[in-house]
């Protein structure tokens, strides 16, 4: 996408574009922290957002809603950008008219509700329905998801309201010890 931009003649998207991939770099190669907030968690995901939308222009329509009671809510590390990444890649990217990513984020009581929901092809293709499902992104957040809160949380894939798929996270909003007993 930045030597597209370059050929193009447009070396300040390709610049700008060359910078947000540089903080997504710094950020996700910080290997010291395990958990995060859902603040940061956002930040970190609007990055690469921010770079999936010079790439893709007026094809991703991104629509982010944050509870304000949820923003200091530890999770895991990278759980939503990976998520956000098999969207655009296996649904959205691939259609010519692109398509929408929603992700909106509730806290109820003792319990944090993400849900990430797509406009792709999802509900028209179960072949891709099972391609995007037994991707590793997914394989791996949910692992960490059961690392880190055992059995007390829901990951869940379904297809959305939006004509592509939906994904449903729910979490206690203090995690609890993990298996090894450190604290997640």
């Amino acid at each position: 996408a930045i030597s597209t931009l370059v050929v193009e003649g447009n070396p300040q998207s390709a610049t700008t574009m060359i910078s947000r991939l540089a903080d997504f770099f710094r950020a996700t190669l910080d290997e010291d922290e395990h958990e995060t907030t859902i603040e940061q968690e956002i930040h970190l995901t609007e990055q690469y957002l921010a770079i999936e939308k010079t790439r893709l222009g007026e094809r991703l329509v991104i629509s982010i809603d944050v509870a304000q009671a949820a923003l200091d809510v530890p999770v895991p590390r990278m759980l939503l950008q990976p998520l956000a990444e098999n969207a655009i890649r296996h649904c959205i990217a691939p259609r010519t008219s692109g398509g929408t990513l929603r992700i909106t984020v509730k806290r109820e009581n003792n319990r944090v509700r993400l849900t990430m929901a797509d406009s792709g092809n999802g509900t028209e293709s179960p072949r891709g329905y099972d391609k995007w499902r037994s991707g590793i992104g997914l394989a791996n957040t949910e692992e960490r998801l059961r690392q880190t809160y055992g059995d007390d949380y829901l990951f869940h894939v379904q297809p959305s309201n939006l004509g592509g798929w939906e994904i449903l996270i729910d979490l206690p909003a203090e995690p609890k010890r993990s298996a090894a007993g450190a604290q997640a």
